[in-house]
């Protein structure tokens, strides 16, 4: 891989009498794309980043944001903080309506659905203005029969939720900013002691991803009150003045807990940034993606059931699936 390929995880599953035994899990994605942007003006790097995340592109936008003035030792007006509020849940919004359409909606509720999508979108990045927003409130709504009607029926055959498996909050900010201080191998490698978290919609609301429905109930539950969140200060950062010159944010992005550890120069420019993604808590090698998987029995067709299962794990790369009879092997 070079340059700013977004990188994959390659997940390699051993099946045998039917069941999975082994899971391995090995990523080649590019690790804190905002420390290639060391010796700019902070701003500008705020910009590229949303740019260069194909998704979740504010969240990391915000998280950037927030960590600078937290380092510089400012706090941001409250007008500025619900700005940011209203670009993270639309971008939620827009995020989940995707992946929704993706996986539930009727053929005819598509293009309402890119429609809301392409309104979401322009919010997040701050360019829409309050009809825009009325009218992606209107819009959404009109495709909540459409998608909700098969997540409710899907999410029922389930049977009851689990209890979370061990969902990662801001209570844990302190001990994951002690992880990225400490060393740059915690990005790729996470781990908390005695834990497994898991970060994602499904996580949020107390559930788990492995659970079947739990992530595209969740998404429409969240796309719901993203929308009263809209004008409120509900997702805005969490943020830690490190140091002179160090700060922390945390932000809920669509997929999960997104980290950023910068520092910045008395100038404004960027020294250093640390970030750790949400993909790397799902899917670490033995995390909570990989602990669903063992003893499982996939369906007949077991690499379209186990794409599945990765997707409900919010990935913000592609995945690369092989499945191996070890029973044959």
């Amino acid at each position: 891989m070079s340059g700013l390929a977004p990188g994959t995880l390659a997940i390699t599953v051993g099946v045998a009498g039917g069941v999975v035994a082994s899971v391995d899990i090995r990523s080649d994605r590019p690790l804190s794309l905002a420390s290639r942007l060391v010796g700019r003006p902070v701003g500008d790097a705020v910009a590229a980043v949303g740019l260069l995340h194909a998704v979740c592109g504010q969240s990391h936008a915000a998280a950037l944001h927030f960590a600078a003035e937290a380092a510089l030792g400012r706090t941001l007006p409250t007008d500025e903080q619900r700005q940011w509020s209203v670009r993270l849940a639309a971008e939620r919004i827009g995020e989940h309506l995707r992946e929704l359409l993706i996986e539930q909606a009727d053929e005819a509720a598509l293009p309402l659905g890119r429609e809301a999508i392409a309104l979401a979108h322009a919010l997040a990045r701050g360019g829409a203005d309050a009809r825009q927003l009325e009218a992606l409130r209107d819009q959404t709504e009109a495709l909540w029969p459409a998608l909700g009607r098969k997540i409710a029926r899907d999410t029922a055959s389930a049977g009851a939720a689990p209890p979370a498996r061990d969902p990662l909050t801001a209570v844990d900010d302190l001990v994951i900013l002690a992880g990225l201080s400490a060393s740059e191998g915690f990005l790729a490698h996470p781990s908390l002691p005695g834990r497994c978290p898991e970060v994602g919609p499904a996580a949020r609301l107390m559930g788990t991803a492995a659970m079947p429905g739990a992530t595209r109930a969740a998404r429409l539950a969240e796309m719901e009150a993203a929308l009263t969140e809209i004008g409120l200060n509900a997702l805005a950062p969490h943020t830690i003045a490190v140091g002179p010159g160090q700060g922390f944010a945390a932000v809920e992005s669509p997929r999960g807990r997104l980290c950023y550890l910068v520092e910045v120069n008395a100038d404004g420019r960027l020294v250093g940034a640390r970030v750790l993604a949400p993909t790397e808590w799902n899917f670490h090698p033995s995390g909570p993606f990989a602990k669903s998987l063992v003893g499982r029995r996939p369906a007949n067709d077991a690499h379209t059931a186990l794409a599945r299962l990765a997707a409900d794990f919010c990935p913000c790369v592609a995945v690369a699936i092989t499945v191996t009879d070890l029973d044959h092997a």
